[in-house]
């Protein structure tokens, strides 16, 4: 009788332990729980231009980014005549997305009212040379391409 109970005991601990009784879950719980533990508010590569190295690091790539659109942005500039009254000597903040197909736009232009009123075009300008950039790969997430925005600050130094 001891034996019986003694097989029956260990008969009870296998079924417990074993795989075949664990519930499954459905694919789908899964795909939920991983897609819930992304951080959806950073990229793993930032938007890259011809010339910008994929493999680099990603500070070199938000580098590289900002050092390319900044250059097509101060080139654009730099052909136009600005007449102000007084110096400026001010940082501006760009507000771009850029889309998951690569298309940039400038969503703000974040200046001074000083800013403003001595440069009304540089806004109108600013947008105009974005026509001109080179090609733009987008951000990915997940290797994925992924919308994304970014600000960029931008030196303006003009004298009277």
């Amino acid at each position: 009788m001891k034996i019986r109970l003694l097989i029956l005991l260990l008969v009870g601990l296998l079924c417990q332990s074993c795989e075949y009784f664990k519930k499954a879950e459905h694919p789908d719980t899964i795909a939920d729980q991983d897609i819930d533990n992304i951080d959806w508010t950073t990229v793993e590569t930032y938007p890259l231009f011809e010339g910008c190295d994929e493999l680099s690091s990603k500070a070199l790539q938000k580098q590289c980014f900002e050092e390319v659109l900044l250059a097509s942005i101060q080139t654009k500039l730099q052909t136009h005549q600005f007449i102000v009254n007084e110096s400026i000597n001010e940082t501006i903040y760009l507000d771009f997305l850029v889309d998951t197909l690569g298309v940039l736009q400038i969503l703000n232009v974040d200046a001074s009212a000083k800013v403003r009123q001595q440069l009304p075009v540089l806004d109108s300008l600013i947008r105009r040379s974005i026509d001109s950039l080179p090609s733009l790969d987008p951000a990915r997430k997940q290797n994925l391409y992924v919308q994304a925005t970014f600000r960029v600050p931008m030196r303006i130094y003009v004298e009277p």
